[in-house]
């Protein structure tokens, strides 16, 4: 009894904790999404969408280097408009994520931002009677300006190049896009040129910030093969099969076809695929030299044989002649003379039935090593001149999570920034 009741507590127990896990994971990929948002804003110039996009992802995953990434999009922002709410948030959110990370990590860069950013909040609190840095709270970063805040917002964001996303019907806009939508259900369609075209729906959540990542699939190439029956075809090492062949779909790039056929040279070429392009390829097929050695030896067997024919037919000729003077021997005899045209035809008799035998082997070494010659003329596939795939399109490589670092030149009309910045 007892461990029937230890057993349904576990299962109870395994059942509670299944949404919680399903939920997490959830929470991981939309911070993903808009950390991608984030960065892609970050590097479109677009700080006070980034702001938004790092502050929803550490809502999310409230991961110390996000907290990096948030003052870094401040310390921009600050630069561009100039706005002391800006400046005072960047503050705040490197001091928390040098309280978070007690080594390594950006702390140099952090505590060197913080050294700048003082001077000048401390220049603006002596001029302008600034407002104190907002602190940040335990539970978060610091909060945004009112300028940076959203009721219910979508972003969305691709890694393939030329993406442009439509909401709701509407014209398309590059990526990265941030709306503010009412709450509930929209309809987005991500499209790019030679990409195949994804349409979802997603869900406004008042308050929130949703954050949508989609990588687009690449439209396969369309491949013609023109030759003549019974090639055998091969693309990049992998068989597509026989000709005739009907019209195949393979991934776009750099490509190398090999076409063959027994007793004839292989026919080889790169070829450069594009996204959804139609590609035809003429394979011209010349016969090898085997091929031809062996027509040859064909050639000069038959004609062997057929002189060893010619001298069969007279050496019997010669065997009938010898026949009728030894039949004239047993009826009446025969002079001198006869018996030595008897024995004349006798001897090119074995002469040409010799020589008949000699041909006739002849015939048979060439037709032999014509067989094996003609049977035996396999092509091996020439190696390809180039890889035999090229990805057309870099793919997002995984990774530990970096956060966004940037050394901008602080002041009214100057800044520089490089971005590097990678999600866990």
């Amino acid at each position: 009894m007892r461990a029937s009741f230890c057993l349904a507590l576990a299962v109870l127990a395994a059942t509670a904790l299944a949404p919680r896990a399903a939920s997490a994971e959830e929470d991981i990929e939309q911070a993903k999404a808009l950390y991608n948002a984030g960065a892609q804003a970050y590097a479109a110039t677009r700080y006070g969408d980034a702001v938004q996009s790092f502050e929803a992802a550490y809502k999310k995953a409230p991961r110390p280097a996000l907290l990096f990434s948030l003052a870094q999009a401040y310390r921009r922002l600050y630069v561009v408009e100039q706005r002391p709410e800006a400046l005072r948030s960047a503050i705040a959110n490197y001091r928390r994520y040098l309280a978070e990370v007690r080594q390594g990590g950006r702390r140099a860069d952090a505590a060197e931002a913080l050294s700048e950013l003082g001077v000048i909040a401390a220049r603006l609190d002596a001029t302008a009677a600034a407002a104190p840095a907002a602190p940040a709270t335990p539970e978060g970063p610091a909060e945004a300006p009112p300028e940076v805040r959203t009721r219910a917002r979508i972003s969305v964001t691709s890694p393939t190049a030329g993406a442009r996303v439509s909401l709701d019907g509407r014209p398309p806009v590059e990526v990265p896009m941030m709306a503010e939508v009412a709450p509930g259900k929209h309809r987005i369609r991500i499209t790019a040129e030679g990409y195949v075209a994804e349409e979802r729906e997603v869900v406004a959540v008042e308050g929130d910030l949703t954050g949508i990542d989609r990588e687009l699939r690449e439209l396969p190439a369309l491949l013609q093969v023109k030759a003549p029956r019974g090639v055998e075809v091969t693309l990049d090492g992998r068989l597509l099969g026989t000709t005739p062949l009907p019209l195949i779909q393979v991934d776009p790039g750099t490509r190398f076809i090999v076409a063959m056929k027994n007793g004839h040279k292989p026919f080889s070429s790169a070829l450069s695929l594009g996204r959804g392009q139609r590609h035809v390829v003429e394979v011209a097929l010349s016969v090898s030299v085997q091929r031809k050695v062996s027509y040859g030896l064909f050639t000069v067997g038959t004609l062997s044989a057929a002189v060893g024919a010619l001298t069969a037919l007279v050496s019997l000729e010669h065997q009938d002649a010898a026949r009728e003077i030894a039949d004239k021997r047993k009826e009446r005899g025969i002079s001198e003379r006869e018996l030595r045209d008897y024995e004349q035809e006798l001897g090119e008799r074995d002469d040409l039935a010799n020589a008949t035998s000699g041909l006739l082997s002849t015939a048979t070494a060439f037709w032999l090593g014509g067989v094996v010659l003609y049977l035996f003329d396999t092509p091996s596939p020439p190696p390809p001149p180039l890889p035999a795939r090229t990805e057309p399109s870099p793919s997002r490589p995984g990774g530990p999570m970096l956060e966004l670092s940037a050394t901008p030149i602080l002041g009214p009309g100057l800044g520089g920034v490089g971005l590097t910045g990678r999600f866990w």
